[in-house]
């Protein structure tokens, strides 16, 4: 009897308290949309810089705009990349397939010159667009930059011993009097930290001196990529096996988060693969070479394509 006397009474007042709600909600909602980044487009608050650091924006809008795109280079990796000796511009496999790359974004390319050690640094800094040089893309260096998901090339990593150092086998290196030759930075650093963790390593600021450290007997073996076998089989070092002691994507990287970015430019990679482009740059500039001294190297080819004529 007394709930039933005091429902008239409570009823409007619930009914007021229901509206109320409903009307928070309404606000909370539409806070929400906004929060979301689902408002109008001339919000001032919309992030229009770089795309670093979770930005909507992304550094192909500019490149479209300006028709220039900026590429971080280091041009002391011949036959990879490096200057004509007789034009002195940029050129080899890399530098050959990022000017068809500016070419897809309707660009100028422009190169920036980085050490090789500095590369990651200061792409992470802005210096530039995105690399012109790929390289491995390991999760170390995937915490400070973006990679794209499609390889540019395969680098097969070779043992080479000087002369009179008497191992048949790689495992015969994994001894503290060893010391091995490496391009301080590089993959092969990681790798040979792995395998050979007794030996000694000499990291060096590129091929060309860890070759000459072996040459002159400094270091007893190099570790390299095979893009660099031509020239420590030409100055008298010898393979300690034929085949790779690893193999390992190389491919472009870019502003850590842009995903615009990083969709083109493995859409790309996975085009120049299909139409055998990147293999016949790879024969022209890099296995045309090694072959020579009875070492294959593996072009990039679209793995459904090569399955699919096997």
């Amino acid at each position: 009897m007394d709930h039933d006397q005091s429902a008239p009474i409570d009823a409007p007042k619930s009914a007021s308290r229901r509206r109320m709600l409903l009307a928070s909600a309404g606000i909370l909602a539409a806070g929400a949309a906004t929060g979301c980044g689902l408002t109008s487009s001339d919000d001032s608050s919309a992030d229009t810089g770089s795309s670093k650091g979770g930005s909507s924006s992304s550094v192909l809008d500019r490149i479209k705009k300006e028709r220039k795109v900026r590429f971080g280079v280091d041009l002391s990796f011949k036959p990879l990349q490096y200057r004509d000796p007789k034009t002195k511009e940029p050129t080899g496999y890399s530098i050959e397939v990022s000017k068809l790359l500016a070419a897809a974004l309707g660009a100028e390319p422009e190169w920036v010159e980085v050490p090789f050690q500095e590369l990651i640094a200061a792409q992470s800094a802005g210096r530039f667009d995105l690399t012109g040089i790929p390289v491995v893309n390991t999760a170390e260096r995937a915490l400070q930059v973006g990679f794209a998901a499609a390889p540019a090339f395969l680098e097969g990593t070779y043992l080479f011993k000087r002369r009179g150092l008497n191992v048949s086998n790689i495992e015969q290196l994994n001894d503290s009097s060893v010391t091995i030759a490496l391009l301080a930075g590089s993959a092969q650093v990681g790798t040979a930290k792995l395998l050979f963790p007794k030996a000694k390593r000499k990291e060096l600021p590129d091929d060309v001196a860890a070759t000459s450290d072996v040459t002159t007997g400094r270091s007893d073996a190099l570790f390299i990529g095979d893009y660099a076998v031509g020239d420590a089989r030409a100055r008298g070092l010898e393979l300690i096996q034929e085949r790779p002691v690893a193999t390992a994507w190389n491919t472009y990287f870019l502003p850590q988060g842009d995903f615009a970015l990083a969709q083109f430019v493995t859409t790309f990679l996975q085009q120049k693969a299909s139409d055998l482009t990147l293999a016949g740059l790879w024969q022209q500039f890099v296995a045309s070479e090694i072959e020579r001294y009875g070492v294959k190297s593996a072009p990039v080819k679209d793995p459904y394509l090569a399955a699919a004529y096997a």
